[in-house]
C-alpha cells in the first residue's frame, strides 16, 4: 500500500482558519478526518520503526508473557539460521511487526485478530491503519504522567455552546443539525472503535465532555473554561472555541496539560509551550508558505479565468478574517513575502469580522472598495459563510473577478461552495488540503462507521472531525508506549519516520524536523503538509462532503495531484479544462486501495 507520511499546512493570512477547522459541524465536513485521519502514518510496515527519545529503559520488573511485551524491553537471545549463534533482541514496546519481524521475532508472538500480519498493520479499512504492536503485559509504570494512571487515561472533550450564535450562523448554513448530545454518542462509539485496534498498554481512554460557559469568541471565558478542564488533571484535551483558541491553548499549557491544538498562535508560540500544544491543522504561517508560492508561480500575467476581467493585468486583492491583532501582522507578512519573493503587489487587503448582524452591510463594503481599484482576482481566506454574502454583493454590483480560494474555512468544500452564487462561483479556482474524494461506499469515516457498526452514527455531519481527533489519539497513545506523558506523546509524533510517497487520495503528514518547511518553521508541531489545486465546476452532479445529491462540485487538477511546500511548477494551472481533472473517484487508484476486512464488531 502507498502510505503517505508527511505534513500539510493551512490556511494563509487569516488569523481564524486553524479554529474554523476545529468547529463542531462544518468541522466534519471537510473531512478533517480525512485530513486528520492521515495522522496515522507512523511506521509503515516495510520502513524502519523509530522508538521515541523518551521510550523507557528502565521500569518495576515485569515477567513477560508468551506471546508479548513487558514495560522493561528485556533483551533476549535467538539464534541465526545455523543455530551456533545468538542475537540480542530487544523487545521494548512499543514492539511493531515490522520490527518484529526484522529481529526474526515476529512468529513467535500472537498478534491477534486485530493484525494483518500480511502487511503488519490493523485490520481496519484505512490508508492510515496503525502498525500492529505486541499485546503487552506487565507493570506500565501507573502514573506516568499528568491525568495517567495504571487503568486510564483522563482525555477531556471540548464542545461549545449549542446556542452559539455564531455556530449556529455556520452550521446553518449547510443545514447541518447534531447536537452536542449525538457528538457525545458518536464520539464514545469512535472511541470503542478504535480501542478494539490500539494498545493501549493495560490502560482505557477516559473521555470526560466539557460544554463552554461562553461563547466562540469570548476570550475570557476561554481561559477560565482552560482553568475548569485543568482542575480535571486530564492528559489531554481535544477541541476548543472557535475564535477565542489562543487564550484557551495558552492557559492549558501554563497548566501542563496536553491540547490537540495551537491555539492559531505563531510557530514560537507554539515551540515556548512545548510540549503542551499540537495540532493537524497547520498553521496560518505554514498556509502562508503554499499561499504565496501558489500566487507567485501560478497568478503571473493576466487575468484569463473571468471574462470579465479578460487579458487585463492581474490585480489581486486579499480578503481576511480578522479575529485578533495577530490577524493583521499575518496579512502583512503575506503581502511582504509575495513581494520579497515574486515581485508581485497586493492590490488591497479588506479585513472583516464575523458578525451575522453586520456581514451584509460589510460585503457591500468591501466589494465596492474592490471594485473601485479594480482588482480583478479576489483571494478569500476566512470563515465558508461569508462568500455568501460577498459573492451576492458582487452580482448586485456587477462585478466579476477571479475568485482564489486558499484553503481556509472550508471555501474549498463542495457543501458550502453550493451556497455561494453562481454567476461569481463559475469563476472560483484555488488550492485545497482535502485530497481528490473517493466514493462514500468504498472510503471515508462513514464507510468505516457503518463497516464497524452495521448503522448511521448519531452525529453523521460532525463525524469526520470527530474521528479524525479521536484516531490521533489514539495512535499517537500507542506509538508513545506505556510510559505515557505529554512529553512522550509529542516525541513520538515528532520521531516518527518520513515515509515518502505521492498519494492523490490522501494526505502526507508529519511533526517534527523532517525537512519540510523553511527553518524558521521546524520543528513542525503541525500535521498537514501538502495541497491539491481546484476549480470549482458549475455543472457537475454528485455528493458532497455531508452525502447530499446536487449540482456543482470542486474538480481536482491534474488528477488530485498534490505538492508539499516548492514542488510546484511555474506557470498557469489547467483550471476549467475537464481534460484530467477529477471531482470524485468511485474506485481507488491502482497502489491506493484499501484492503477489505470482515467486521470484528459482527
Amino acid at each position: 500500500m502507498n502510505t503517505p507520511a508527511s505534513p500539510t499546512p493551512q490556511p494563509p493570512a487569516a488569523g481564524g482558519g486553524n479554529a474554523l477547522r476545529r468547529y463542531g459541524p462544518p468541522a466534519a465536513i471537510v473531512g478533517i478526518a480525512i485530513v486528520v485521519g492521515a495522522v496515522l502514518l507512523w511506521p509503515k510496515s516495510d520502513s524502519k520503526s523509530t522508538t521515541p527519545t523518551s521510550a523507557p529503559t528502565t521500569a518495576a520488573a515485569a515477567t513477560s508473557a508468551p506471546g508479548s511485551t513487558d514495560a522493561t524491553g528485556t533483551t533476549t537471545a535467538t539464534s541465526d539460521a545455523s543455530g551456533s549463534t545468538t542475537i540480542p533482541v530487544d523487545t521494548t514496546p512499543p514492539l511493531t511487526y515490522a520490527k518484529a519481524k526484522a529481529m526474526g521475532i515476529a512468529d513467535t508472538i500472537d498478534w491477534g485478530a486485530r493484525c494483518d500480519t500480511k502487511v503488519g498493520r490493523d485490520a481496519y479499512p484505512s490508508a492510515y491503519a496503525q502498525p500492529c504492536v505486541a499485546p503487552f503485559k506487565g507493570d506500565n509504570g501507573g502514573a506516568t504522567g499528568k491525568g495517567v494512571t495504571a487503568d486510564s487515561i483522563k482525555v477531556v472533550v471540548y464542545q461549545g455552546q449549542e446556542n452559539d450564535p455564531v455556530f449556529q450562523f455556520i452550521a446553518g448554513a449547510v443545514n447541518s443539525k447534531d447536537t452536542n448530545e449525538q457528538r457525545r454518542d458518536t464520539t464514545n462509539k469512535v472511541s470503542a472503535m478504535w480501542d478494539h485496534f490500539t494498545e493501549l498498554y493495560g490502560r482505557k481512554i477516559d473521555l470526560v465532555y466539557y460544554t463552554a460557559t461562553g461563547l466562540s469568541n469570548d476570550e475570557v471565558a476561554a481561559r477560565a473554561d482552560a482553568q475548569a478542564i485543568a482542575q480535571m488533571n486530564p492528559f489531554l484535551v481535544t477541541g476548543g472555541p472557535a475564535f477565542a483558541g489562543k487564550p484557551f491553548a495558552e492557559e492549558l499549557a501554563a497548566q501542563k496539560v496536553t491540547c490537540l491544538c495551537t491555539g492559531g498562535g505563531t510557530i514560537d508560540f507554539v515551540k515556548e509551550r512545548d510540549p503542551y500544544l499540537v495540532s493537524l491543522d497547520p498553521s496560518s504561517q505554514q498556509g502562508r508558505v503554499h499561499l504565496v508560492e501558489f500566487i507567485g508561480k501560478r497568478l503571473q500575467g493576466n487575468a484569463i479565468y473571468s471574462e470579465a476581467f479578460k487579458d487585463v493585468p492581474r490585480k489581486v486583492g486579499l480578503v481576511y478574517l480578522q479575529t485578533s491583532d495577530f490577524s493583521g501582522a499575518v496579512a502583512d507578512e503575506f503581502k511582504n513575502t509575495l513581494r520579497d519573493q515574486y515581485k508581485i503587489d497586493i492590490a488591497d487587503m479588506v479585513p472583516y469580522t464575523i458578525d451575522p448582524a453586520t456581514l451584509q452591510e460589510q460585503a457591500a463594503t468591501i466589494i465596492a472598495r474592490l471594485k473601485s481599484e479594480g482588482v480583478t482576482t479576489v483571494a478569500f481566506a476566512g470563515d465558508p459563510v461569508a462568500p455568501i454574502s460577498l459573492t451576492k454583493e458582487a452580482t448586485t454590483q456587477n462585478y466579476f473577478p477571479e475568485w482564489v480560494v486558499t484553503g481556509s474555512g472550508y471555501t474549498e468544500t463542495t457543501a458550502f461552495a453550493r451556497t455561494y452564487d453562481p454567476a461569481q462561483w463559475k469563476h472560483a479556482f484555488g488550492v485545497s488540503w482535502a485530497p481528490v474524494p473517493v466514493d462514500r461506499k468504498i472510503a471515508g469515516s462513514t464507510y468505516r462507521y457503518q463497516w464497524y457498526y452495521g448503522e448511521a452514527p448519531a452525529a453523521p455531519d460532525s463525524l469526520g472531525g470527530i474521528e479524525a481527533s479521536i484516531a490521533t489519539i489514539y495512535y499517537w497513545t500507542q506509538a508513545a508506549g506505556p510510559n505515557l506523558s505529554s512529553r512522550t506523546f509529542l516525541d513520538a509524533m515528532f520521531n516518527a519516520p518520513y515515509v515518502k510517497s505521492d498519494p492523490i487520495t490522501a494526505v502526507r503528514i508529519s511533526w517534527g524536523k523532517k525537512g519540510i518547511w523553511p527553518d524558521s518553521l521546524e520543528p513542525d508541531y503541525q500535521g498537514l503538509d501538502d495541497q491539491a489545486e481546484v476549480w470549482w465546476d458549475p455543472d457537475a452532479k454528485g455528493v458532497d462532503e455531508l452525502g447530499r445529491e446536487g449540482v456543482g462540485m470542486w474538480r481536482w487538477v491534474n488528477g488530485g495531484k498534490r505538492y508539499l511546500p516548492g514542488d510546484r511548477p511555474d506557470g498557469p494551472a489547467p483550471f476549467f479544462q475537464q481534460d484530467g481533472s477529477v471531482a470524485m473517484l468511485d474506485a481507488f487508484p491502482k497502489g491506493e486501495e484499501l484492503p477489505v476486512y470482515p467486521s470484528p464488531n459482527k
